[in-house]
């Protein structure tokens, strides 16, 4: 306590006169700092009136009277906090949980010192103390106090670089002996310190790193068990608060992967003897005392579960939910805003009606539906983010947050009109050394029959002047750098880039033959200097729908783009028919401001934090699959070989549900561990494993605080390597697993690294470089059904095909997609290789290798089951060989 005391006093400037507000609950471990270091140093502690410590103005005008000069405030209640308000205050002391970079440098600029804490209970209230935080200073909890040792490990017990992440582990005079009556968990958390004879340290469950100015910078918790949308859940705990429940009793919660990439907390439950489990009761009585993401998205009741042989709950054997279901028993909307935003949830959801408790993710949302929803919404008056989304989960508290798009102001005009800073994807496709001016994504759609050629221009030239990324243009030379600009709205012609085709008087083979060549000679129209959008109308008469072939160069558009540009293409063409102005919903953050946010981002210190971690993913340069390096002169798309694999919709469905849910993997996890197994057994991996270039949307919101880019057309992916290592299916399954959950922002910084830093470029530019990439597309619906208006159009086939002339990325790409089948979902697989460098036979054979390393994943867990990785445990803290002890012993892999 002496030494909490000292640092208190010292770093907050206590002293005769000096004035702290007490306003902690004394059952509150704080409470006892601020009666020490007010007795301690002949400062006065003046008692808040009962019920006027609240918060916001109320506070600082007790503040004010008292002429208190200090104060020590949890960060949320200090944020509420005006600082013009507080003439007398000199110093304040906040703690407990993170704070934002905009409240401490508003705090010292008005000039008042903000010191930040940090010390869990079992190290006698204060571990850490900052000095008082600059403005424009990334926050951080300081140094230890006095008498305080602070050790950031590794899983081994060994020290961490700086400005790697580790755990943090406390030792000194302040460590407290244990939990008393609980000689386990004292066990547990308090182990022996291998740096002192006879020392022992306080685990935290925090993981931390020091920066290169000799402070530590809070990371998050590690004692978590599973990962959900982002956040480590421990499934223990949300089991014991379903079971807490008077109506319940026995339960069990799992995360379900029903949908590639989709997982959620799922409880089933076995009611009390004549009760009935309501779930949208249980749920909220769970939301009582969890966070909303601990909260399961469906309940399932059962009367008994189903048993392994070894008589445990067979996991893998309990039925998936109807989402359906679960909307049940809501209340209906009571307002015009909530009946909106309960037919978009429906819309987006695929349901037949959402009531405004219901949870967008319980029924089915993900963060790329949430985009659409966001989109959506926009188009109909209200304005929101994703984020908002994930913040905001139910009908009626989307309502309350969501703005009318009347007030929403957004960017200011022009603000997405000029120089774009590169972007990583970009500085990608700028080295790749051959020509890229048709590397493009299309869109063959139906155009309402009578449509007519000059309204097929206006609705084009609506979106062309809308969507900034479409009046993007490049300089530069293939290999070279490249400099970027967007032109103002106007600058880019929608009569211009439309083809007027009539094939009207033209029998089926006539019309497809001339479909191809008009594909063809639009595609070869693109380029990066300024021609990004080309468009062809096929005008097949005033009585039949005709057709719109739409090519947009890669740099403008990606998958994500085009659920944003066809709605608007529909709603501009309904605007255009119909004789009104087209109004289209704004655009939240513009392409050029999210790239000039990547920029700032990437300069922040912990980017080069980042370096090391990288740089070992690479590791060396390897010898070039087929003796010789790709030529982009010789390795074309036009000389490339292709090949598509489905699997049965069977292994499919064991693919995507038994192998996930065993192993607690993702599907992008499986399939790289299928990769891997086949590259390895086709003698194609290197001594350290495989590296693969793998994709990812991009989007990344909550990396990047403050952007909305659920209505931003662009070009957005995320593309990085990841180390796939050798062995057998399921052991390189869980090395996988491994590799990929250490990646926390989408790839993001590998990118900022490679492509928008000259000296770390440089650095990572000779490193190895993957020779294979996989880009797992999701879930696609089936093609070659009849569709509306501005929907795909099938019927000629060979349309759309990429510029002979584009250069080859990779020795071997594989695109994965699953398609809806009458049989059921089939995962299928595109290989694509210069058949300079490989044959279609090794192709085949290396095809045929993934597809039974899948099914050899299936028969795993089928007889053997799949098991944890460390990542899955990692409160436990046990190594991968640990983990398989633990397992063989009990029989057992839950």
């Amino acid at each position: 306590l002496a030494s909490v005391f000292t640092e208190h006093i010292e770093r907050l400037g206590f002293g005769p006169g000096a004035r702290l507000l007490q306003c902690v609950s004394p059952s509150f471990d704080v409470s006892i700092v601020e009666l020490g270091q007010t007795l301690c140093s002949g400062a006065t502690l003046v008692i808040a009136p009962d019920g006027q410590e609240t918060g916001g103005d109320e506070l600082a005008a007790v503040l004010t009277r008292l002429a208190v000069t200090h104060v020590m405030l949890p960060a949320a209640l200090l944020a509420t906090v005006p600082v013009e308000a507080v003439p007398t205050l000199r110093a304040a002391g906040t703690g407990g949980e993170a704070i934002s970079a905009e409240l401490s440098s508003r705090w010292a600029a008005a000039g008042i010192d903000l010191v930040n804490g940090y010390g869990p209970t079992e190290s006698t209230i204060a571990a850490t103390m900052s000095a008082p935080l600059r403005a424009g200073e990334t926050p951080h909890i300081g140094v230890p106090v006095a008498n305080t040792r602070a050790l950031v490990l590794d899983e081994a017990l060994q020290p961490v670089p700086v400005g790697v992440v580790g755990e943090l582990y406390l030792a000194g005079a302040g460590l407290a002996r244990g939990y008393v009556g609980r000689p386990e968990l004292t066990a547990e958390r308090f182990v022996a310190c291998p740096f002192g004879a006879g020392e022992r340290m306080y685990r935290t469950g925090d993981r931390v790193r020091w920066s290169r100015h000799g402070v530590l910078e809070f990371v998050g918790r590690v004692d978590d068990q599973v990962k959900v949308r982002g956040f480590r859940v421990e499934l223990g705990e949300v089991e014991a608060a379903v079971r807490s429940h008077p109506a319940v009793d026995q339960a069990v919660v799992i995360v379900r992967e029903d949908r590639p990439g989709d997982r959620r907390l799922v409880a089933y439950v076995i009611p009390e003897p004549g009760e009935a489990v309501d779930p949208a009761t249980l749920r909220s009585s769970v939301a009582d005392v969890l966070p909303a993401y601990m909260v399961p998205s469906a309940v399932v009741t059962l009367t008994d579960f189903p048993l392994s042989a070894n008589q445990k709950v067979d996991r893998r054997a309990l039925p998936a939910p109807d989402y359906q279901e679960q909307s049940a028993g809501g209340r209906a909307p009571r307002n015009p805003r909530e009946q909106l935003l309960s037919d978009l949830f429906a819309e987006v959801l695929g349901l037949e009606k959402v009531s405004i408790d219901d949870n967008f993710f319980t029924l089915g949302g993900d963060s790329i539906i949430s985009i659409q929803l966001a989109s959506r919404a926009r188009r109909a008056g209200l304005a929101f983010s994703a984020k908002d989304v994930f913040q905001n989960q139910t009908v009626a508290e989307l309502a309350a947050v969501a703005g009318r798009t009347a007030d929403e102001h957004g960017e200011e005009d022009g603000a997405g009109v000029g120089d774009l800073p590169m972007t990583p994807i970009v500085g990608w496709l700028a080295e790749m050394r051959g020509p890229v001016d048709g590397f493009h994504q299309f869109r063959f759609l139906r155009t309402p029959a009578g449509a007519r050629h000059d309204q097929i221009a206006a609705t084009l030239q609506a979106l062309l002047d809308h969507h900034d990324a479409l009046r993007l243009r490049a300089v530069g030379a293939p290999g070279a750098d490249w400099s970027l600009s967007v032109t103002p709205p106007g600058s880019v012609t929608a009569a211009d880039r439309l083809a007027h085709v009539d094939v009207s008087g033209l029998d089926d083979t006539a019309y497809a033959d001339r479909v191809r060549a008009e594909s063809t000679a639009a595609r070869d129209r693109l380029g990066v200097g300024g021609d990004l959008v080309h468009a062809v109308f096929f005008d097949r008469g005033p009585d039949r729908a005709g057709r719109l072939l739409l090519y947009i160069h890669h740099l403008a558009v990606d998958a994500v783009s085009w659920r944003i540009l066809l709605p608007d293409l529909t709603e501009a063409w309904a605007a255009v028919a119909g004789g009104r102005p087209v109004r289209l919903a704004p655009v939240g953050t513009s392409l050029r401001s999210w790239a000039k946010r990547l920029h700032e981002w990437s300069r922040l210190p912990q980017r080069q934090a980042d370096f090391a971690g990288w740089s070992a993913v690479l590791g060396e340069p390897e010898a070039p699959l087929g003796g010789r390096p790709l030529d982009p002169a010789r390795d074309t798309a036009g000389t490339a070989g292709s090949l598509t694999v489905r699997l049965p919709a069977d292994l499919t469905a064991a693919v995507l549900d038994e192998v996930t849910s065993t192993f607690h993997a993702d599907v992008v996890h499986v399939l790289l561990a299928g990769l891997a197994v086949a590259l390895d057994g086709a003698g194609l991996a290197g001594p350290k494993g495989v590296l693969v270039d793998l994709e990812s949307h991009g989007r990344a919101e909550e990396v990047i605080d403050g952007v909305d880019l659920s209505r931003t057309v662009g070009w957005f992916t995320s593309m990085y390597p990841v180390r796939l290592p050798a062995g057998s299916a399921d052991i390189v399954l869980k090395g996988v697993k491994e590799n990929l959950r250490r990646i926390t922002d989408l790839g993001l910084s590998y990118g900022a690294l490679r492509y928008l830093d000259r000296r770390s470029g440089a650095v990572l530019a000779t490193a190895g470089h993957a020779q294979i990439g996989l880009n797992h597309l999701g879930r696609a619906p089936a093609s070659g059904t009849a569709g509306g208006d501005w929907t795909p159009a099938f019927d000629v086939p060979g349309v759309g095909a990429q510029d002979p002339a584009l250069p080859l990325p990779h020795a071997l790409d594989v695109g994965t997609i699953i398609r809806d089948t009458p049989d059921g979902p089939c995962l299928e697989s595109t290989w694509v290789w210069p058949r300079e460098l490989l044959t279609e036979e090794q192709v085949r054979a290396i095809a045929a290798a993934w597809s039974a390393a899948l099914a050899e994943l299936v028969a795993h867990a089928e007889t053997e089951g799949g098991g944890f990785s460390p990542s899955d445990v990692e409160l436990a803290g046990l190594s991968q060989d640990e983990i398989d002890l633990i397992e063989a012993e009990w029989g057992t892999d839950e």
